[in-house]
C-alpha cells in the first residue's frame, strides 16, 4: 500500500518547509490549510493521483511529501502455504522425528496476518486438523503442485491399484 500526503495551504507549507513537521489539524484549519492524507493499492493509482495533484501547479501554495510504502504481507487470506525445510528441521531438533515428519505434510491455509516489529506473523489453519497456529512469515512458504503430488501419492504401491473387470 502506498500512502502519500498532501499539504495544502501558504502557511501549512511554509511550516513544514522550515520545520520538517506537519502541522496540527487545528492550526492548519486557521490559517485555512489543510492535510490531505491519501492511501493507493497500486503504483498506478498512486501515479494516476500524483499527476492531477501537479496540475494544481500555480494555485496557492502546495506541496506532496514522499510517498511511504507499506510492504504487503507475504501471503494472502485463503493462500495455502507449507512450512519451510528450515521450520522442519528446528522442528525435528526440538521435538523429534514423529512431530516433525506429521508438520512437514501439514497443508495450511492462511487465515490473517500482522506486522510486528519489523517481521510478518502470520496465522493459519490446518486444513486437516481446523486448528490455527501461528508463524513467523520466514517459515513459512507457498505451497506447490509438487507438494500435492507428493502428499497424494500412495504410501503403499498396492493401495492405489486398478484392475480391469470384463463384464460380459
Amino acid at each position: 500500500m502506498i500512502t502519500v500526503k498532501v499539504l495544502l495551504g501558504k502557511d501549512t507549507v511554509s511550516i513544514y518547509r522550515k520545520t520538517g513537521d506537519i502541522s496540527s489539524v487545528e492550526s492548519t484549519a486557521e490559517s485555512g490549510g489543510y492535510v490531505i492524507t491519501r492511501h493507493f493499492e497500486t503504483e498506478a493509482e498512486y501515479k494516476a493521483y500524483a499527476m492531477a495533484v501537479e496540475d494544481l501547479d500555480g494555485h496557492e501554495d502546495w506541496q506532496m511529501l514522499a510517498p511511504a510504502v507499506t510492504p504487503e504481507a507475504p501471503f494472502r487470506k485463503g493462500e495455502f502455504v507449507r512450512l519451510t525445510d528450515d521450520a522442519i528441521k528446528r522442528i525435528r531438533e526440538s521435538f523429534g522425528d514423529g512431530p516433525a515428519d506429521y508438520r512437514k505434510e501439514m497443508i495450511l491455509e492462511v487465515i490473517a496476518w500482522c506486522r510486528y516489529e519489523g517481521t510478518w506473523i502470520i496465522e493459519v489453519r490446518d486444513i486437516r486438523e481446523d486448528d490455527t497456529q501461528e508463524f513467523d512469515a520466514v517459515f513459512l512458504r507457498p505451497l506447490t503442485a509438487r507438494d500435492l503430488v507428493a502428499i497424494s501419492a500412495p504410501r503403499h504401491p498396492l493401495s492405489t491399484a486398478i484392475y480391469p473387470i470384463h463384464i460380459r
